[in-house]
């Protein structure tokens, strides 16, 4: 009897243990998935941010458009209400051989609904962003699904870029994300982007990782490709996130 009054306080006591690191491997999860809508990838998900701010600095060795040398761009995000997410940022850097201010971007994602047993998520997301060099001032729109399997989530994207003085474009896109042990999360995309009067398409995708660091602090790096006509673009993305 006595065996079995201390077996049951064992128990009694290893429950809560159970569930106080059940609870801490979710929250780790559930905050490296929230560094994936800041990943330097094409596809993102269709998830706001849960409340609060994140900042964001990424470096790139080549940009949307294939240019080659050093981009920085920071970012700031705040999530509310765990149905909005805004977002500002910008580049900043040197690319093939010319110094680069800009555009400077804001945006807003806007969830549509929560993901159920068989509906994705759904979110619509628009973007100004200031003229350059090149470009006048352009506007995007774009819908954003999410579906989760188990603990793996995939993502579809369709964008459409409206650009000042230049050809506008689309994109189509579909990546995935699943963590690995409680720490690092998997992550990879592939798209589609064509300019919409002309023949250009470019094809590209991205794999990479996101490691928590500390309980605010995460690292992501991904390496990518993109294919515009004969030419092949590789580039490297490296980002640290802290929110």
């Amino acid at each position: 009897m006595s065996r079995l009054v201390l077996s049951l306080c064992a128990v009694t006591l290893l429950l809560p243990a159970v569930s106080f690191a059940s609870d801490d491997a979710a929250q780790r999860l559930e905050s490296l998935r929230d560094v994936n809508e800041f990943q330097p990838l094409r596809v993102e998900d269709a998830l706001p941010m849960e409340p609060g701010v994140q900042g964001q600095l990424t470096f790139m060795t080549a940009d949307e458009e294939g240019r080659t040398g050093m981009l920085w761009r920071p970012e700031v995000s705040v999530g509310i209400a765990n149905r909005l997410e805004l977002e500002v940022g910008a580049e900043l850097g040197k690319l093939d051989g010319q110094t680069e201010t800009g555009p400077f971007e804001a945006s807003g994602l806007l969830r549509l609904n929560s993901e159920g047993a068989v509906m994705p998520g759904l979110a619509l997301k628009a973007s100004v962003l200031t003229p350059t060099e090149d470009v006048g001032l352009s506007g995007q729109f774009g819908a954003r699904m999410t579906k989760t399997l188990r603990v793996t989530r995939l993502h579809a994207n369709a964008t459409y870029t409206a650009q000042g003085d230049a050809e506008d474009r689309y994109l189509f896109g579909v990546g995935a994300d699943t963590p690995l042990g409680g720490r690092v999360l998997l992550l990879g995309n592939a798209y589609v982007e064509r300019l919409r009067d002309q023949a250009e398409t470019a094809v590209g995708g991205d794999a990479g990782a996101s490691w928590q660091l500390t309980d605010v602090l995460q690292l992501q790096g991904a390496f990518g490709l993109q294919r515009t006509g004969t030419v092949v673009d590789p580039r490297i993305l490296i980002g640290i996130s802290a929110g």
